[in-house]
């Protein structure tokens, strides 16, 4: 789910900055023409944009998370094994499975995919790894987390 700000003949989805989408997209809809989708970095609303951080990822507080059930996790240390990462969940919940994708060499690729079978335990979740760290590690980087599987759901004009 995601935050939808809709005019009359104008929708902007309002999505928090990152270099995983464009500035500016075309979608399709129930109109004879497309809707042009703005994502004016620069005009969203205080209460989104104070939601992301650079360095922390999405607040758990963000309407982003409602519905969520699998999250990135990503500044995760380059020679962190994945059961240090399933430890860490653990604390919140035993029922997860984990995905942490290696590079050649076998090293962590930096980032992890967590899936949990509830939004409520996602939310717990969420807030237990804000700011964390691998404890194992002496890492100085927090986690950085968010929704890995965010939808926007089609609204009829």
């Amino acid at each position: 789910m995601a935050c939808i700000a809709i005019a009359a003949s104008h929708m902007s989805v309002l999505l928090p900055p990152s270099k995983f989408w464009p500035n500016e997209e075309t979608i399709e809809s129930d109109l004879k023409e497309p809707v042009k989708v703005n994502l004016d970095l620069r005009q969203l609303d205080q209460g989104l944009s104070s939601c992301w951080m650079d360095e922390y990822g999405l607040h758990p507080s963000s309407c982003f998370w409602q519905g969520v059930t699998k999250m990135m996790i990503r500044n995760v240390p380059a020679r962190c094994q994945q059961e240090e990462v399933d430890r860490l969940i653990q604390v919140i919940t035993p029922n997860f499975e984990t995905r942490m994708p290696r590079s050649s060499s076998c090293k962590c690729k930096g980032y992890a995919f967590v899936e949990v079978d509830s939004p409520a335990t996602m939310q717990l979740l969420a807030y237990f790894l804000w700011q964390a760290r691998v404890p194992t590690r002496q890492s100085n980087r927090p986690l950085k987390i968010h929704p890995a599987n965010l939808e926007v759901k089609s609204m009829s004009l």
